[in-house]
């Protein structure tokens, strides 16, 4: 019971620095249910994770395990997993019924508090949020590739039944402005004028999600920029450049 307490204290620990700064919202999950109510077992959770993850940038998301850095335990029948190493901040949970939800701290945020490697962090480390925040044109088409791809190989398993749903929101976005590979003055300044983005809230069938979840992904990321005033006729191909460099 003292161990469970303090995973428990440990996650929601994880949860408060996420809503601290920026973070994404990230929803999976089966639109009316799965069918006949049917559940799923904590170990078939666990092995979904751990099989079905995105591998492209050397930690996998969603990241799942025991580490000095972050846990994963059973929590009523559902799975639920913290992070907290340098810049990466995660917690999610997986339920039972398939729904997957997730919290994503910005590493934009706190990317001057990487600590020595293998050294856990604590608040002496963390570092003012850069000024002004920004969003990164890679990671942002990077992030939102994987959790395309984690969604489509969990529903061609069935773990949405018919249909999935897939629910994107970045917070606190307000004033935050794009940062790209290149010079400042090249693309000017480009600022967010809303606190709260939705990036994708679709439904689709496993094979939909199989087909389309590269350009899904695009499809949210432009819409993303939009929002800070970034429109060319060029980001697309150069979005897709970035997903084949993954």
């Amino acid at each position: 019971m003292r161990a469970e307490a303090a995973e428990k204290t440990a996650r929601a620990g994880v949860m408060r620095k996420i809503r601290e700064r920026g973070y994404w919202e990230i929803v999976l999950e089966p639109p009316a249910g799965r069918p006949g109510d049917e559940k799923i077992a904590y170990d078939e959770l666990v092995r979904l994770v751990k099989d079905n993850g995105a591998r492209r940038r050397g930690m996998p998301y969603p990241f799942m395990k025991r580490t000095e850095f972050s846990d994963y335990g059973n929590a009523g029948g559902r799975l639920e997993s913290s992070l907290h190493y340098a810049s990466h901040l995660s917690s999610f949970a997986f339920h039972p019924s398939g729904r997957f939800v997730q919290h994503l701290g910005m590493p934009e945020d706190r990317r001057d508090d990487a600590a020595r490697p293998f050294v856990p962090w604590d608040y002496a480390m963390q570092n003012p949020r850069p000024d002004p925040p920004f969003l990164g044109f890679r990671s942002t088409i990077h992030q939102l590739t994987e959790i395309f791809l984690f969604a489509s190989r969990l529903a061609s398993l069935g773990v949405f039944g018919d249909r999935a749903r897939i629910l994107v929101r970045l917070h606190g976005t307000g004033g935050r402005v794009l940062e790209f590979d290149a010079p400042p003055s090249l693309f000017g300044r480009h600022e967010c004028g809303t606190d709260t983005i939705e990036a994708a809230d679709v439904v689709k069938t496993p094979f939909e999600l199989m087909l389309e979840r590269d350009e899904l992904a695009v499809d949210a990321c432009i819409g993303v920029f939009g929002l800070f005033g970034f429109a060319s006729e060029h980001t697309r191909g150069a979005l897709k450049s970035a997903q084949e460099s993954l």
